[in-house]
């Protein structure tokens, strides 16, 4: 060992071979205050690559056991691989247009795990069954549809959704302005996008604001984009990506989990430190009842901001409370207090029953999502994921599902 730069072992765990596709032997090392995944592949080559960029980020929330059993939350649903657009920076990449048929796509539901389906594509709505496949959703599940929300400014197309019950919408926006889209999207699309949300508005539908940030291009779009929440009386959560390297993405446009969060509290104005005490509340939380989907972990967080964007339950240190008298009686006592009666027991029966995200009058949710790539997945802390990618007949955690494709 390099004295001058000793290096610690963390963890032995698996990582990806992307030249046989099947997991191979990695350690997780940190060095300099930085983690780095070192993998060897069947050929005997050797890779290391750096995961993290915060060691002590790392250590605090990069946790590979699972509370019980999995729980599977969302059903990742790819119907087709058309799309309305042409972005520069897009999941998918190069593709050959599959559309399985209703009848196939119908077969697959009675296999799905868990409360939620999320109709994925490219652009689902570029099929013309899209609502029938809805109406075959909810007789088991909760449909829910991710889309970049241009056909949804036409009204007489979304009360077309509407009426077969779709409620629920994940809604693509990377900015508040054309110039961000132009780069991240390939063209101007913010008078379209905005009617879209204004229709949603006037049907009273649920709306998740979805951006993909990438490094260099629309970091700045942040917080106009939390202010978009406030405006919105549909939109009840804020989700922030990473642009992932899979697929189309730019070189370097990658946020590890510990610099993405302190880039969105500063750009919001949220404290990150009373962030971080939140998310240990949810470790404990999650622990204490059981349910892993609740803990924090290092590719997805969230968190739940009062009016004046404070995190909940952020009143305190949580790190040591397994030192704490009476500790879980206690922490159901805060819950309780913070969330409400009413509210609690809705949110913690929606986590096994037909799931719909509603508002909350005390709180705004902002998620956080950082995947993994071919370098750096570590399939141990994958193991955690509780979302299921549905493509080609295929099941695999969802950003290992779009890894693989890839390879």
């Amino acid at each position: 060992m390099n004295q001058e730069n000793p290096s610690t072992l963390l963890a032995e765990t698996r990582s990806l071979d992307p030249e046989t596709k099947q997991p191979c032997p990695a350690r997780v090392i940190e060095k300099n205050g930085s983690v780095f995944l070192e993998k060897t592949f069947s050929s005997g080559k050797t890779q290391s690559v750096l995961v993290e960029s915060d060691s002590e980020f790392y250590r605090r929330y990069a946790k590979a056991e699972r509370i019980g059993k999995l729980r599977i939350v969302n059903n990742f649903f790819y119907i087709t691989s058309r799309c309305n657009l042409k972005c520069p920076v897009c999941f998918e990449g190069k593709r050959e247009v599959k559309e399985p048929s209703l009848e196939k796509l119908c077969a697959e539901l009675p296999n799905m795990r868990g409360p939620r389906v999320a109709i994925c594509g490219a652009e689902p709505t570029c099929r013309d069954d899209l609502p029938d496949l809805i109406r075959a959703i909810n007789k088991r599940h909760a449909a829910l549809l991710m889309t970049n929300g241009l056909k949804l400014a036409d009204m007489k197309y979304l009360l077309s959704l509407r009426e077969a019950s779709l409620h629920y919408v994940i809604f693509s926006m990377n900015g508040m302005n054309d110039d961000v889209f132009r780069r991240t999207n390939g063209q101007a699309l913010l008078d379209i996008k905005m009617k879209a949300l204004d229709n949603l508005d006037q049907l009273g539908m649920s709306v998740a604001l979805s951006a993909t940030i990438t490094r260099g291009v629309n970091e700045d779009q942040i917080g106009p984009l939390l202010e978009l929440e406030k405006q919105k009386k549909s939109i009840h959560q804020m989700r922030f990506r990473s642009m992932a390297e899979v697929g189309c993405y730019v070189e370097g446009g990658q946020y590890f989990m510990s610099e993405f969060v302190k880039l969105i509290c500063h750009q919001g104005g949220i404290d990150y430190n009373l962030w971080l005490r939140q998310q240990d509340f949810f470790e404990h939380l999650g622990r204490m009842l059981d349910i892993d989907y609740l803990r924090p972990r290092l590719c997805a967080m969230r968190a739940d901001l009062d009016k004046d964007l404070v995190p909940l339950a952020s009143d305190r240190e949580w790190r040591d409370w397994n030192k704490a008298f009476m500790k879980k009686p206690r922490l159901a006592a805060k819950f309780l207090r913070t969330y409400g009666l009413k509210y609690s027991t809705h949110y913690l029966m929606d986590l096994f029953t037909r799931y719909r995200d509603t508002p909350h009058p005390r709180f705004r949710r902002v998620t956080v999502r950082t995947w993994p790539n071919r370098d750096t997945i570590d399939l141990n802390l994958n193991q955690r994921c509780s979302s299921i990618y549905h493509r080609d007949g295929e099941l695999h955690p969802f950003c290992l599902g779009n890894i693989l494709r890839t390879l």
